[in-house]
Formats: C-alpha cells, sequence, structure tokens
C-alpha cells in the first residue's frame, strides 16, 4: 500500500487534515481486510461489503468505506495509470448499498426543542464558556471544528471566516448569541472565544465530552447525546421554518443541496400528517 503517497495526494487534494488522517488510517485498515486493490476484481468488492454486512457494520460505516476506498483507486489511477476492473469508462464502479435508511435513524435521534433548551440551561448554570459553544452550534449549523475558530474579535464583524473541508467559507453571527455572550467577553481576555488552556481553542474531543456531560445532566437518551446532533436540530428547524434549500445548504456550508436529501422522507412524514389532518376536519 502506498500510504505516504495517498496521503500526499489528499493533501494536494485541498483535504482537510483530520480527513486524511481517517482516511489513511481507514485505508490501511481496510487494505489489511481486503488485501492490495491494483488487481482487485469487481467480485472481490462485492464479496468485501457482503462480508461487512454479515458483520453487522452500519449502512454509514459500510458507505464510508466504500468512499474511501473509492479515492484511493482514483489515486492509483492518476499517479500511477492503474486502473483495475473496477474501472468502467474511465469511472469507478463499486458495490455501494444504495438503499440508506438515513431519515429513519435520526427520527430515532432527534432533539427536541425542549431537549436542546434543557441542555443549554443546565450548560448555562455551571459554564458560561460551554453554554455559549452549544448555544452558537445549534444557533448557526456549525460543524465543531468550524465553531472552535471562532474568536472574541469576530463578534465585532456579525461573521466569522472558517476553514473546513480544505475549503474558507463565512459564518453569520447571530445577534442574539451576541447579546448572550457578553457577561462572558467582558471577563475573557482571550483571543479564541471558546478558549482552554494558553489561550488555544479546545479540542473537538473535549467539545464532544462537554455535549455529552449536560445530555447526561439534562437526562437525555443516550442515543441523543452526540454534538453533531445540535447541526442536525439546526437543519431540521430551518426546513419546518420552509427557509429555501438551497440557502440551508449555504449555510451549512455544503456545495449542493445533495446532503440534506436525507431530510426528504422526514419532510414526507410531516406533510403526510398535515394531509391526514385536513382529511378529518372534513370527516362527517
Amino acid at each position: 500500500m502506498k500510504a505516504e503517497e495517498f496521503r500526499k495526494y489528499l493533501l494536494n487534494k485541498g483535504k482537510a487534515k483530520n480527513t486524511i488522517r481517517s482516511y489513511c488510517y481507514a485505508i490501511a485498515k481496510i487494505t489489511n481486510e481486503l488485501g492490495e486493490m491494483e488487481n482487485l476484481p469487481y467480485n472481490a468488492f462485492r464479496n468485501y461489503r457482503d462480508f461487512l454486512i454479515k458483520s453487522g457494520n452500519k449502512e454509514s460505516t459500510i458507505n464510508y468505506k466504500f468512499e474511501v476506498v473509492r479515492s484511493y483507486l482514483y489515486f492509483l489511477m492518476n499517479e500511477y495509470g492503474i486502473m483495475p476492473e473496477t474501472f468502467v469508462n474511465n469511472k469507478i464502479k463499486l458495490p455501494f448499498r444504495t438503499v440508506m435508511e438515513t431519515a429513519s435513524i435520526y427520527y430515532e435521534k432527534e432533539l427536541t426543542i425542549n431537549e436542546v433548551k434543557k441542555i443549554l440551561k443546565e450548560a448555562k448554570g455551571r459554564s458560561l464558556r460551554d453554554y455559549l459553544l452549544l448555544f452558537f452550534i445549534v444557533s448557526t449549523g456549525t460543524r465543531v471544528s468550524e465553531a472552535l475558530q471562532l474568536k472574541i474579535s469576530d463578534l465585532d464583524k456579525k461573521r466569522v471566516e472558517v476553514r473546513s473541508k480544505g475549503k474558507s467559507r463565512y459564518i453569520l453571527i447571530p445577534s442574539a448569541f451576541v447579546k448572550e455572550a457578553k457577561p462572558y467577553i467582558s471577563k475573557n481576555k482571550n483571543v479564541f472565544m471558546f478558549a482552554g488552556r494558553e489561550d488555544k481553542p479546545i479540542t473537538s474531543r473535549r467539545a464532544l465530552d462537554i455535549m455529552k456531560f449536560y445530555c447526561q445532566k439534562a437526562k437525555i437518551p443516550e442515543n441523543k447525546r452526540f454534538i453533531h446532533n445540535l447541526r442536525h436540530t439546526y437543519t431540521i428547524t430551518e426546513l419546518e421554518a420552509n427557509t429555501d434549500i438551497h440557502e440551508i445548504a449555504l449555510k451549512l456550508g455544503h456545495s449542493t443541496t445533495k446532503t440534506l436529501e436525507k431530510y426528504s422522507k422526514r419532510n414526507e412524514r410531516n406533510m403526510r400528517a398535515k394531509v391526514n389532518e385536513t382529511a378529518n376536519k372534513f370527516r362527517v
């Protein structure tokens, strides 16, 4: 396996450091399970997919592994001219699991507005920094890595420039957040809004632990205790407010609306409930 060359390839593609680290780790594990990929036939990938399914892997895990494989195969083609049997008309054909029950997964894990308020109340009573971190994410839909880049000086500009997944974008800072942050800022001389020791931003791992801690205090079900859930809550709230889907994608930092398609089944469920409610009004 050409590990170092693959790392440099991803770096040149503008991938974020965390993505590169994750891809390199994943491809090493996949190669150990699957073997070197230069000469593998299509059936080998199909058998690998079936093996992952039988091993009880989640659909999201399986598709992630194959996304990494896809990236590695394109690396082989672009850097070394190696085109395994999986290439058809210069495109990679891989046996993805085409049915993703993402929508039903999030039905079970969605945070309600009341649950979010309970979490924020617990945080506000213990740590203004922690409260503001969670409030910022749920009110802007930012990724954790983006939120941690916020500087106190950004509040005056009402927006912050962040880098994520190798790209730069601006995030608008809500006036409600600026108002909530004033007591914290008045006593804080740090550069970064969510600083730990030595005025450096806390780590993403620390942010995850913060979310879990306050979820536990608020007695939130365990399957909902992940910080990325705040981003989902923001997205759902925007969709329910009938915000244009392209505007939501822009706010979330997506280049297309494709990622938001996983919420379409949820919207269909809600619309169906409203249709039934309307129909029941006319029953005699």
